[in-house]
């Protein structure tokens, strides 16, 4: 593992030939980046001439994804995605929009404590229907991961009572159309 090292902070901690001209090499946990890999001392077959600042560069890239979406309200929708993300890509209104004619948001707000997470409010009220959000042009923090055309399925459903169930002079039961966050 001494022979290798790469740029970022990154430690290797283990290096195994898997064939005759591969090395794997195990690394502390790599995050969306550039990087450059020096080696130094390993030598080949042929001429036994030792490497000497050997380097190469490559990127480590994670896809941008939704891990989440949900309707906060009749306007407000709340994403998380996978990573965290820049800032100016993720507040442009124009790279969301929801199909059924609701179009694109009026805000779109990074959750300051989760910058992974984006708050998109909507000046039309979501209706009793199914629809597809569809993101495009935000960015990691690294700016390597881009979306490109991610498209998330939800559904609005307003609460409403199904059922009230009388059972006795001091019980009443609601029965809810959906499962409840608090009473």
């Amino acid at each position: 593992a001494g022979n290798y090292s790469l740029n970022n902070g990154i430690t290797v901690t283990a290096a195994s030939r898997a064939s005759a001209n591969v090395v794997e090499l195990s690394t502390s946990t790599l995050i969306n980046s550039n990087y450059t890999l020096t080696v130094n001392n390993v030598e080949d077959e042929a001429s036994n001439t030792p490497s000497n600042n050997l380097q190469s560069n490559f990127s480590y890239v994670v896809p941008l994804t939704i891990e989440s979406l949900e309707v906060q309200d009749k306007n407000t929708l709340l994403i998380s995605f996978n990573l965290d993300l820049e800032r100016s890509s993720a507040e442009t209104i124009s790279n969301y929009a929801v199909d059924q004619g609701l179009g694109s948001p009026n805000s779109a707000s990074i959750n300051g404590t989760d910058q992974s997470q984006v708050l998109l409010t909507f000046n039309n009220d979501l209706e009793e229907q199914s629809y597809n959000l569809t993101v495009n042009n935000v960015t990691d923090q690294s700016s390597l991961a881009t979306a490109n055309n991610l498209i998330e399925n939800f559904s609005y459903l307003p609460i409403a009572v199904d059922a009230i169930t009388v059972n006795s002079a001091t019980e009443i039961i609601i029965d809810f159309n959906q499962d409840l966050e608090n009473l």
